[in-house]
């Protein structure tokens, strides 16, 4: 498992860990899933747990670069889960 985190809105890519996926995909392990926090809001609200139009394109492209499956959204209290092609019919920008 690798894990990654930052206090940010928008963490910087150092945080996501690729490097460590990529060395672990290299020896052989399945990147089989991602799972990504949509934290509750300032006012209190919880998250939204579905990709967002970039969360789309980074999975997408992880799917292409790196062999993702599946990809998690949760807030900590509901979790959208979906395989890589089911997200075909997002939009991603």
């Amino acid at each position: 498992m690798v894990f990654g985190a930052g206090e940010e809105l928008f963490p910087p890519n150092s945080v996501y860990g690729f490097d460590i996926v990529d060395d672990h995909v290299d020896e052989g392990w399945s990147y089989w899933y991602l799972i990504h926090n949509h934290t509750p809001q300032r006012n209190g609200a919880l998250g939204i747990p579905v990709p967002s139009t970039s969360d789309v394109r980074l999975v997408r492209w992880l799917a292409e670069t790196r062999g993702l499956e599946r990809t998690w959204v949760t807030n900590g209290f509901y979790t959208f889960d979906a395989a890589i092609n089911e997200l075909r019919e997002f939009r991603w920008r």
